[in-house]
């Protein structure tokens, strides 16, 4: 998990970096929205700094049910929440006018899946999906 937010993190702060890089972290449906995401924020010449830090993580639930060969192939999953602090980060736009919200609260209570085509490879689960809720404070 920590892995995943330093990498949208390195990818939203260098435009350079190939966005191919989130295969490394993340998974479909996860990757495209992401892709999509850093594609408009580059392409409107939007800029970010600092760095999200990660609070606080728990397990949720874990499913190891591993049919990779059948027709609705299924494999095992892991849902974590988080808790992850962006009071550090703000984005600007090409004009180096701020865009971070004045309202946006300083954390995100994120849940992730996690998943692992290649189980029971300890070091192949991807996030398949995220979603955030901004709060003031968390511990995941």
């Amino acid at each position: 998990v920590g892995v995943y937010e330093r990498m949208l993190d390195q990818l939203a702060i260098n435009k350079h970096l190939s966005l191919n890089r989130l295969y490394l972290v993340s998974t479909q449906p996860d990757v495209n929205q992401q892709i999509g995401y850093l594609n408009h924020f580059r392409a409107a010449g939007e800029r970010e700094t600092g760095h999200v830090q990660l609070s606080a993580t728990h397990v949720v639930h874990v499913d190891l049910t591993n049919h990779p060969g059948s027709a609705h192939p299924v494999y095992p999953s892991v849902v974590v929440a988080t808790c992850v602090k962006v009071s550090g980060v703000k984005t600007f736009n090409g004009r180096g006018r701020s865009t971070t919200a004045k309202s946006r609260k300083p954390y995100f209570k994120t849940r992730l899946t996690l998943i692992n085509v290649k189980y029971p490879a300890p070091d192949q689960w991807l996030v398949k999906s995220v979603t955030d809720t901004e709060v003031r404070t968390c511990g995941a």
